[in-house]
């Protein structure tokens, strides 16, 4: 046979757009097919909305029938109608092809089909369908809900996953998840979406008992003598304090928070609940027991002005990401300059932002002058350097009531007071800090331009205050 390699030219005049669908089966009758699809106005609906899944199932009037859902993926490919003409008397062959349209959308059914529930009862070796009993088909009286039915509940999902997957049990995976069960975690024998990170973490809430020691495994990261020498660091905090924020610690150790969550399981425990809630504390010590622990109380402090303005607004940042506990700093990327220009280079251009110690207390710390980061932070009592403050917390000593869940071994309102004498000196120093910018803005009321541009002067203003105080 001949094979002609002549290339095919096709008149591509008033084209047309397809759908194109993969059908997992063989197809006999059109119309029943597309019915298995909800019909026409079922794919077009999907096909309108590019999030959605055409669905398919077998038995569309079986209510009981799981459906299975195709993929849509965008393809280029053309639909040609190609037909063979041939000389009765040469038998010479012609191949006349049409461009019939262009296919941009394409649904595959790449997932499990075979997962379907029958609605039958067994009855010794045959089976008998619940069809008709179970559901209403028709217009039934009211009788029929007093008619006795079979206990018949489909599952909600049939599988977590619709992509097959490989899974083989191994004696290794059973004997690691034997010693991970020995240390307190727990062992998931299914598939998993990602592997589990086991970092040792203790948590308890307020009634659970305190752990005396951490889980051996925790220790086991800290292998080389660095880190071992910053675990001693962090171990002389809570020493001298036995109750610590993770803010606190991130500002006063300047360590990488991956460093620092492998530090913390071997040293405290994490509270989840209670008047030190998402708050490390120090193994063997219970804060429940020694009512000077109040001072090491959680503050949850956000800044609601009464008055919000735009310009007190603005001077307070939102809130940060609890991955942030640090004041954002700018992280250019250096610039290649050739070696003549090195001379025209300053020094503070080759330097890094670095963050003030005064930024680094910011983020855990409140004195009356300055304006917090954020307009939500966690506070520990301790930490608040206002004498109103320390009044408020000193005001019951030696007197203090047996501790609560809600407000410790604090009166019930002193929590409130506290936020009070807080949002009092945030006010007093937003009013100091706009009265200067006020009173420093350059005017000339003579100038019609500086009128019409007094509102951008103004926001400049605010934005200078809010880079030096961030």
């Amino acid at each position: 046979m001949e094979i002609n390699k002549q290339a095919v030219i096709i008149q591509c005049s008033d084209v047309c757009t397809f759908i194109n669908i993969e059908y997992p089966g063989k197809i006999l009758d059109a119309e029943k097919a597309l019915r298995t699809l909800d019909g026409t106005e079922g794919v077009e609906k999907v096909y309108l909305n590019p999030d959605s899944r055409l669905k398919l199932r077998y038995r569309p009037n079986d209510i009981y029938c799981k459906a299975a859902y195709g993929t849509c993926y965008p393809s280029s490919s053309v639909l040609l109608n190609v037909k063979q003409k041939r000389n009765k008397k040469t038998g010479a062959s012609k191949l006349c092809v049409k461009l019939v349209g262009i296919i941009s959308t394409t649904y595959k059914f790449t997932t499990m089909m075979d997962y379907q529930y029958l609605t039958v009862e067994a009855n010794g070796d045959k089976y008998k369908s619940l069809k008709g009993i179970s559901t209403i088909e028709t217009l039934e009286s009211l009788d029929w809900m007093n008619n006795g039915a079979p206990l018949h509940f489909v599952p909600r999902i049939f599988s977590p996953l619709d992509i097959p997957y490989a899974y083989h049990f191994k004696e290794e995976d059973m004997k690691v998840a034997s010693e991970e069960s020995q240390d307190g975690s727990s062992f998931n024998a299914g598939p998993t979406a990602r592997k589990k990170r086991s970092n040792f973490n203790q948590t308890v809430p307020y009634e659970g008992e305190v752990p005396t020691c951490p889980y051996p495994a925790a220790e086991l990261k800290i292998c080389t003598e660095y880190l071992k020498e910053k675990l001693e660091e962090v171990r002389e905090l809570f020493k001298k304090r036995p109750i610590w924020t993770r803010a606190a610690l991130t500002a006063i150790t300047q360590l990488h928070a991956n460093r620092l969550k492998a530090f913390l399981p071997c040293l405290a425990y994490y509270s989840i609940s209670g008047p030190w809630r998402t708050m490390w504390i120090r193994y063997c010590y219970d804060p429940k027991q020694h009512p000077e622990a109040k001072h090491l109380q959680l503050i949850d402090y956000r800044y609601r002005p009464k008055e919000k303005t735009e310009k007190e607004l603005k001077l307070v940042n939102y809130k940060r990401n609890y991955s942030k506990y640090l004041p954002a700093i700018s992280k250019a990327k250096p610039k290649l300059v050739r070696s003549d220009q090195l001379e025209f280079l300053t020094k503070d251009d080759d330097e890094e932002e670095e963050i003030s110690e005064q930024e680094r207390e910011m983020t855990y710390k409140f004195w009356h002058g300055i304006i917090p980061p954020y307009r939500q932070l966690f506070y520990q009592i301790c930490d608040i350097q206002l004498p109103e403050v320390q009044n408020i917390v000193n005001a019951n000593n030696f007197k203090e009531p047996p501790c609560s869940k809600q407000h410790g071994f604090l009166p019930p309102n002193a929590c409130n007071d506290i936020r009070a004498c807080i949002n009092k000196s945030i006010g007093e120093t937003l009013k100091l800090k706009l009265s200067e910018q006020a009173a420093g803005k350059p005017g000339d009321q003579n100038s019609e331009s500086e009128d019409n541009e007094g509102s951008d002067s103004e926001m400049e203003d605010e934005d200078q205050i809010l880079a030096t105080y961030r």
